[in-house]
């Protein structure tokens, strides 16, 4: 990192972009090369927006060398957009009235071949204004795509939320190179770790209290695999028209045998009651008084030395022309069932598209919130992706 910063510093590279995503991309190519994948050399084209590097961990045929950009995911100025890359996500910038949907960013144009549909609404805590904790991201190009929702809690899990949805979608893309893929995710969430910890005490956010839940899609059609990714209770659903066959990516609970086993022996605290056949479990550190209802996390670096980690569950999925994901936040899982959404998605997406789908999705979640919890609602977001041969 060290010697890439006095590279860039005689261009004034390092001082537009900054430190911590050059910083993420260092740290998750040197976590590679130290798994055996090979050794990575980085090169600066100009100092007006891009740098590029050249890798041999065994790219994919074709993509020897890939071009880094330095805009909106990797800072904050503008940069040359790469040619054929699309890219969407939702704002968390300021507080909403109760159930509004987030604006959504775009740049470039969307793809051909993908539908892509997102609404990330604010909850409600009585009448007062809301801060949408939630963000989702999409980035799609160069033979792939990928899908992020983020679940911030705590003080300031809007802003670790941003900043995931800002950053690890970049992170995940430059991880679709590798021949192991898996392993790349695996590191690309080590960096984003980091990152965020490094970005908290950059930018004035504290991620000791506050942190996120993520799911994240990197699909390659070329190859017929969608990675999925989780951390926390953000949850996937890779699904099948012509089958009908769905999967459901893993939730991360304390109660969860694995997870009490980690934490209890690292020093932490589970508790757990239940309500009829739920159960719901809280982390704690030792004399803390505010649990953690996830065992899995980015920041929350309160519990992190108490076995709290954000390492993913990755698994490989076929992809198929008639394949479409749904990315939700648990305030839409918590109330509707991967079985009740995927019914509603193939019987709503061939009709009204997915733009109607993942909206109506999203209002069906609100009114069981409203109904079972009455003034309280949790902030509900739906990311819906599709071949445009399956759906609208």
């Amino acid at each position: 990192v060290l010697s890439t910063q006095r590279h860039l510093d005689s261009l004034g590279v390092w001082q537009m972009i900054g430190p911590t995503p050059l910083r993420c991309i260092a740290s998750r190519w040197a976590s590679a090369a130290a798994k055996g994948r090979g050794a990575s050399t980085f090169a600066v084209n100009s100092a007006a927006d891009v740098v590029t590097h050249s890798a041999s961990p065994q790219p994919r045929a074709g993509k020897h060398s890939r071009t880094l950009l330095t805009g909106p995911l990797l800072g904050h100025r503008s940069a040359r957009v790469k040619p054929g890359l699309f890219e969407l996500r939702s704002s968390t910038s300021t507080p909403s009235r109760p159930f509004a949907a987030a604006p959504l960013i775009e740049t470039g144009l969307r793809p051909s071949e993908l539908s892509v549909a997102a609404v990330s609404a604010a909850g409600r805590r009585g009448t007062s204004e809301w801060q949408n904790q939630d963000c989702l991201a999409v980035r799609c190009g160069d033979g792939h795509w990928v899908g992020v929702v983020a679940d911030g809690h705590g003080p300031e899990g809007h802003q670790v939320s941003a900043w995931l949805c800002n950053h690890l979608p970049f992170l995940l893309e430059e991880a679709a190179a590798f021949s192991d893929v898996p392993a790349a995710i695996e590191a690309a969430f080590a960096s984003a770790q980091q990152g965020l910890e490094e970005a908290g005490r950059a930018e004035g956010f504290s991620v000791e209290h506050s942190g996120a839940a993520v799911a994240a899609v990197v699909a390659c059609p070329e190859s017929n695999k969608a990675y999925v990714a989780s951390i926390g209770d953000c949850q996937l659903v890779l699904g099948d028209f012509a089958t009908g066959a769905f999967e459901v990516s893993q939730t991360h609970r304390a109660h969860h045998d694995l997870e009490r086993d980690r934490i209890e022996a690292m020093g932490g605290m589970v508790k757990t009651a239940r309500a009829g056949k739920k159960v719901f479990s809280r982390v704690f550190a030792p004399g803390g008084l505010k649990g953690l209802a996830m065992s899995r996390s980015f920041g929350d670096l309160q519990v992190k030395r108490y076995g709290v980690i954000a390492e993913p569950t990755i698994v490989a999925l076929e992809l198929t022309d008639s394949s479409y994901c749904l990315l939700g936040s648990d305030g839409l899982f918590d109330f509707l069932s991967p079985q009740e959404i995927m019914s509603a998605v193939r019987q709503r997406l061939p009709r009204q598209g997915a733009a109607v789908c993942a909206e109506r999705l999203v209002a069906q979640a609100q009114r069981r919130w409203r109904s079972f919890e009455r003034d309280y609602c949790d902030d509900v977001s739906c990311l819906l992706l599709s071949a445009t041969a399956s759906g609208s």
